[in-house]
């Protein structure tokens, strides 16, 4: 029988709620999850890869598993676009041009402003928000599963991870290729870390202090890992930071599992449904406007950004809980946002 391990749970938890603060534009909050909160993702997806199925086989099971998820979220944020742009406006004409403009965000996957192409009288790829990392972890789990069974896995996997990261300022790819390429490296040290057992084992009191040391130094003069554009602005500092933070999650969610009871059953919420609370939280951040909806609730000795937070976790919760209980469509909602085989073991 398959047995989820919960504490990968937890920590993908921790990480998608980190994933939605980290889109509040608070600096001393990006500092901190900025740190590993998409690289995590990437290092559990790799320790829990596996090579029962052929290649193509696989590739096709994790495009629908990832690929569409990204079109429908995708579908619900055009909507939106489509009506801001009208009523901003006030044309039929900005209306269809927003139209084509976001079936090209969509197609071209795009998660940063900085790759976005303007191509005149009210044309653009503009990007399409947080969905980027859909496709990006599809190119990843697909390139390290094609090269795993190779003689030279590894240098192969960094090699193409270092042509993802070069080539990323001569020009962007589309559906985030590149940082599908780059993230390849995380899945396969992922892969590592569960053939080696390094969650299995205790480390040595020093290794652990000096993993803790080189994490807690990267959030205070680091934090700038942004693998939605490939850009490491101190270079494999940000990457060491990502790898010794994302194993301080890990372990710390360890602890939250043996100790608490109600935090461990909200972050396995959040966990378990991180793929569907992702999609949830892409058509908040570009469709609810909540500026207008919080304006009563600020200013009134509770920081702003607090407020915030926890109005778009609430909303993440309750979209997700919907998507889940959906009844009309139980087939299709199985097989678009069923739980993966991630975070099982044969027992």
């Amino acid at each position: 029988m398959n047995k989820r391990i919960e504490y990968f749970d937890i920590a993908k938890g921790i990480a998608i709620l980190c994933i939605i603060a980290g889109h509040l534009g608070s600096v001393r909050i990006n500092q901190f999850v900025f740190t590993f909160h998409v690289p995590v993702f990437f290092l559990i997806s790799g320790y829990f890869l596996n090579d029962r199925l052929p290649v193509k086989e696989y590739a096709k099971n994790k495009a629908k598993q990832l690929m569409a998820p990204y079109v429908i979220a995708w579908g619900f944020i055009m909507p939106r676009a489509v009506h801001g742009a009208y009523q901003w406006l006030g044309t039929f004409e900005a209306a269809w041009k927003t139209v084509v403009n976001q079936i090209l965000a969509g197609l071209y996957g795009n998660g940063s402003e900085i790759h976005e192409i303007w191509i005149g009288e009210g044309f653009c790829v503009p990007t399409v928000g947080a969905i980027w990392f859909l496709p990006a972890l599809f190119f990843a789990l697909v390139i390290v599963r094609y090269f795993m069974r190779w003689k030279h896995c590894g240098a192969c996997i960094f090699f193409v991870a270092l042509l993802g990261f070069t080539s990323s300022g001569a020009a962007w790819m589309p559906l985030s290729i590149q940082s599908g390429m780059v993230a390849s490296s995380f899945v396969y040290l992922g892969m590592l870390a569960h053939k080696y057992g390094v969650m299995e084992k205790k480390l040595p009191k020093e290794i652990s202090v000096g993993i803790v040391a080189l994490w807690v130094f990267c959030i205070l003069f680091c934090g700038e890992m942004y693998l939605v554009e490939n850009r490491f602005n101190h270079g494999l500092l940000d990457y060491a930071g990502a790898l010794a933070g994302s194993y301080v999650v890990l372990c710390f969610s360890k602890v939250l599992e043996e100790k608490t009871r109600w935090v461990s059953k909200a972050l396995l919420f959040f966990g378990r449904n991180s793929l569907i609370v992702l999609c949830v939280h892409a058509v908040e951040l570009k469709g609810v406007p909540w500026d207008g909806i919080l304006k009563g609730l600020v200013g009134h000795g509770v920081p702003d950004v607090v407020v915030y937070l926890a109005a778009k976790i609430v909303f993440c919760a309750a979209g997700t809980w919907v998507v889940l209980k959906i009844r009309c469509f139980p087939r299709l909602v199985r097989r678009l946002f069923a739980k993966s085989d991630e975070n099982q073991v044969e027992k």
